[in-house]
């Protein structure tokens, strides 16, 4: 469900690459479209594509996790975070841990890639 989205960013990033004056004078120079793509575009666009996946990555974790604390995800003999809060929630009053340990699993990754994400933003962009 994620591709019109990548395809947005990465149609956008592009764009806005191909108008700098020195994909223009590649151009002029003769040089062919992919080595205009490969030396020029991949490497501009790049940093934005990389951080759009580690921010899309916090996404799909916890999608995935409540999924599968629905029922609806990962079967039920293979670990999965969600699962195990869902078998956590079945003995909730007596041991409390079952549910923290593998939410706050979930909690810190999908911090994790966010703040990486975020300084990957950061790094590429010379803030």
């Amino acid at each position: 469900f994620s591709i019109p989205a990548v395809a947005r960013v990465a149609r956008s990033a592009t764009l806005r690459v191909t108008s700098m004056p020195f994909v223009q004078a590649a151009e002029l120079s003769g040089s062919p479209w992919w080595r205009i793509l490969l030396r020029h575009i991949a490497p501009n666009i790049t940093p934005q594509m990389l951080n759009f996946a580690l921010l899309g990555m916090g996404i799909v974790i916890v999608t995935e996790g409540a999924l599968s604390f629905l029922g609806l995800g990962v079967p039920a003999p293979d670990p999965s975070w969600g699962n195990m809060i869902f078998e956590g929630q079945q003995s909730l009053s007596a041991t409390p841990l079952l549910v923290l340990w593998p939410s706050l699993a979930l909690l810190v990754t999908v911090l994790a890639f966010n703040l990486l994400g975020e300084n990957v933003r950061d790094e590429m962009s010379g803030r």
